[in-house]
């Protein structure tokens, strides 16, 4: 089954999402944050489950709520996915611009706090 736009082949455009996904400079960055500081904060067994969970959830919600919507009522969400759609198309290079200077911008805090931690520390 192929994946073309405008149909919603269930299994047809599993792989080249994935790909999609996996190809995205955004999506790794974010991941590979979310893993640092994950790694960095020390959680116990239970605490680092529950907050895997929770970053789980809320990450790919952006993905599941309007998948759902979709699903459950897609005559009276496809406007508006349609047009979201082409709102995020449009401005891509900005949103990616923006996201990556705040992600960059974090993980430079964190890294200058632990190294001013590091070298104040005896």
């Amino acid at each position: 089954m192929a994946c073309r736009r405008g149909e919603f082949p269930h299994i047809g455009c599993r792989g080249p999402g994935l790909k999609i996904y996996a190809a995205n400079p955004k999506n790794l960055t974010v991941g590979i944050s979310a893993g640092v500081v994950f790694g960095a904060a020390n959680f116990s067994g239970g605490a680092a489950v529950t907050v895997a969970v929770l970053y789980v959830l809320l990450a790919s919600s952006t993905v599941l709520v309007p998948v759902s919507a979709f699903l459950l009522a897609w005559q009276r969400v496809k406007p508006w996915l349609d047009e979201m759609r082409d709102w995020l198309t449009q401005h891509n290079a900005a949103i990616m611009s923006v996201l990556l200077l705040v992600i960059g911008m974090m993980m430079a805090g964190k890294g200058l706090i632990a190294l001013a931690y590091t070298a104040s520390a005896p």
